[in-house]
């Protein structure tokens, strides 16, 4: 499984109907790999008897690459498992900071936004691995000559806004290709990347490599690419929870484990029912 990540395996082609917010989707991938397997023993009956209900941020719109957790809730993972789960689409740095506080047990988070966290005193604990690559990228249309880190100097760049996972991305690719901050110019654009690079608004925009590339290629655009993966290994998304958690309730975090790790095995083994 070197080199992929479990979110990439679930996304191929881009569904471009006219949806409210703009926003394009894309279906599931193929993959040969083998599903992953299930480490926890299955819930015992007397856990299941009270539903436990769990406000899970997920950091980003409602969108085709949560699909192993809608599976989840599909095939009834969560509730064998014991949980009512609401998916939350808050920004990442307010769930970082309410699983934190105690306030929510549970985040899908990125890996960087764990580490900032324990830096400023927050028992946050990551405590379930989803992707394997980090999955940002810098994407410009082909002929401006953006091919490598270094490239980026005096350009042009849009992205969802000096935080998160995208942000941190972009500090690693300008860190690899030794330039600074203030030799770029930075525009917070929110989502719409595919838009602002389409329409020229913007030289550069960072991505996640398993979205708005997949978008781009299949609108007919000729693209450059930079993957932080392939500069950097930085720790990616996944599942957070706090130390409270942990000690008081252990078998809530490996429930929850569960079913997010059944959603993803079925997601892998067939996409297209996933999709």
């Amino acid at each position: 499984m070197k080199n992929l990540s479990l979110f990439i395996l679930i996304l191929l082609v881009i569904i471009t109907s006219a949806c409210g917010n703009n926003s394009y989707y894309t279906a599931p991938q193929r993959t040969t790999e083998a599903p992953i397997q299930n480490t926890y023993p299955e819930p015992s009956a007397t856990s299941r008897s009270a539903l436990v209900h769990i406000r899970l941020p997920l950091g980003y719109i409602p969108n085709v690459q949560f699909a192993p957790l809608y599976v989840a809730v599909d095939k009834g993972y969560f509730s064998q498992a014991g949980i009512d789960i609401e998916f939350d689409y808050s920004f990442e740095t307010d769930a970082v900071a309410l699983v934190g506080a105690n306030e929510l047990k549970f985040a899908v988070v990125s890996g960087d936004q764990v580490l900032l966290a324990r830096s400023q005193g927050l028992p946050v604990v990551y405590v379930l691995a989803w992707y394997q690559d980090y999955p940002v990228s810098v994407v410009s249309k082909t002929g401006h000559g953006i091919l490598a880190p270094e490239d980026l100097a005096g350009k042009q760049i849009g992205l969802p806004g000096l935080f998160g996972t995208s942000y941190v991305g972009l500090r690693a690719l300008l860190s690899a290709g030794g330039i600074n901050e203030s030799d770029i110019t930075l525009d917070s654009i929110g989502y719409n990347q595919v838009e602002a690079l389409v329409s020229d608004q913007e030289e550069a925009v960072v991505v996640y490599s398993t979205n708005e590339p997949v978008q781009l290629r299949h609108m007919g655009y000729q693209i450059d690419e930079i993957k932080v993966r392939d500069y950097d290994h930085l720790v990616s998304n996944g599942l957070i929870s706090n130390e409270t958690t942990i000690t008081q309730v252990p078998d809530l975090v490996r429930r929850m484990d569960q079913a997010i790790l059944k959603g993803i095995a079925d997601t892998i083994a067939n996409p297209d029912e996933a999709y």
